[in-house]
């Protein structure tokens, strides 16, 4: 399961329904992890279809702003798709950077950006 899910409160509140639904006290211990392991897997498998479903809902409705739409609309709509491709892009960047950093750490190295300090 990505991390990211485990932050999501839809997630969150799936798998809570689903826990309080499918939970027996009457069970073995073995029995309620093998049933708990696949709540998880289950709900975890919904979650992604819906983000998947909903995901191609929005291209599908990008494609129809972009072709029956005014220039404005589009112009638009072209401002907003580049806004969230920069922010994916930022946020790509810091987490290498972060990921970097953290390496760097464990084995004893310094980053680029430190390296370029001390020779200056």
């Amino acid at each position: 399961m990505p991390l990211w899910m485990m932050e999501d409160e839809d997630f969150h509140r799936g798998l809570q329904r689903r826990v309080t639904v499918n939970f027996d006290c009457t069970l073995s211990t073995s029995r309620i992890v093998m049933q708990l392991n696949n709540t998880i897997r289950v709900t975890t498998r919904n979650f992604l279809r819906r983000r998947r479903e909903a995901s191609k809902k929005f291209h599908d409705n990008l494609v129809v702003i972009l072709t029956q739409v005014s220039l404005f609309v589009m112009a638009y709509a072209a401002d907003t798709i580049n806004t969230f491709r920069i922010d994916d892009i930022v946020d790509e960047n810091r987490r290498t950077k972060r990921l970097k950093r953290n390496v760097a750490s464990v084995f004893g190295f310094k980053s680029w950006e430190e390296n370029m300090l001390l020779q200056h």
